[in-house]
């Protein structure tokens, strides 16, 4: 199937805005793992960090427990200043985030629905 993309498309629709609060020195995951669920396909996934301190991101890492698991040495994949915005849009996996000092992120998710239903 050939899919054009319009400079803006009918059959996108967000999810409802989610703030998540990140206390100081603790993994917070950001966005929920999204694989083998049937929950449309993900057009757009956006994280941005909107709080006072920059803050590590990891991507599919979860802790003995399940838990989110990133921090400031080893288990991250980058680093966010703060007002900076991560398109996390290319994979469903789980994301997580980790300040040394806390910080707050916004999240943006918009699925496509398929009109040929």
């Amino acid at each position: 199937m050939i899919r054009a993309l319009n400079v803006a498309e009918h059959n996108v629709f967000s999810d409802p805005p989610r703030v998540v609060v990140v206390p100081a020195a603790t993994a917070t995951e950001a966005m929920p793992n999204e694989q083998g669920k049937d929950s449309g396909e993900i057009a757009y996934r956006y994280i941005q960090n909107v709080g006072a301190n920059p803050c590590y991101y990891s991507f599919g890492l979860s802790n003995g427990a399940g838990g989110p698991q990133c921090d400031a040495t080893i288990n991250f994949h980058g680093y966010l200043a703060v007002g900076q915005q991560l398109d996390c849009s290319n994979h469903r996996q789980k994301v997580c985030v980790y300040s040394t000092g806390g910080t707050t992120i916004a999240t943006t998710l918009m699925r496509r629905r398929d009109l040929t239903a």
